[in-house]
């Protein structure tokens, strides 16, 4: 009993300090690595589907989410991406993902077809305004940016996970643990 009460309240600090830690920065002026990245060359991988990892470094957030990889999300189209963060589900442009951050991976899931991907990033696409899931345990109103791609592929596939890689990640997920950016590296292999 002591500990739901707990956990309770909790749950209403979260937020507050989840937006406390997101602000320690020791970045003091550098730019980003890929700022001045040319995307031109990237162009022809950029299809709906394809997943961004992606890490900024000097972040204390950093020091939480285990793995080298600290952000997912997903092309809604050349252009565009859909991600979960802080102030929710949200699109954004694609240059604006890579050229704010230090480093960045490309996956596109090698199962399926393209039809997959496409409906993959629909659903991305109509998650847009779903808050964001501070507690990072399975919750059909909330979402982080992990979650956010898992989610996005089970829906583009209904629920028929098995035999890819992201069966084992939609396992763990629905026992939940956290899926990690790191966890999407399994499909580029």
């Amino acid at each position: 009993m002591l500990i739901k009460g707990f956990s309770k309240r909790f749950r209403h600090i979260l937020p507050a300090l989840i937006h406390f830690v997101r602000c320690i920065s020791w970045r003091c002026g550098r730019p980003f690595i890929c700022s001045s990245l040319d995307l031109s060359m990237l162009k022809s991988r950029l299809q709906p589907g394809t997943i961004i990892l992606s890490r900024r470094n000097y972040e204390f957030s950093n020091l939480m989410i285990r793995g080298y990889w600290k952000h997912a999300a997903i092309c809604i189209d050349e252009t565009r991406v859909a991600e979960a963060v802080f102030e929710g589900a949200r699109i954004r442009e694609i240059v604006d993902v890579i050229r704010g951050s230090d480093d960045f991976k490309l996956i596109r899931p090698g199962f399926g077809d393209s039809t997959v991907c496409h409906e993959a990033s629909k659903y991305a696409e109509r998650m847009v305004g779903v808050p964001y899931n501070v507690l990072f345990k399975p919750d059909a109103n909330s979402l982080y940016c992990s979650e956010l791609v898992l989610n996005a592929y089970e829906k583009a596939m209904n629920g028929k996970l098995d035999d890819t890689p992201f069966q084992r990640m939609s396992f763990r997920y629905h026992r939940g643990y956290v899926i990690e950016p790191d966890h999407f590296l399994a499909l580029s292999m």
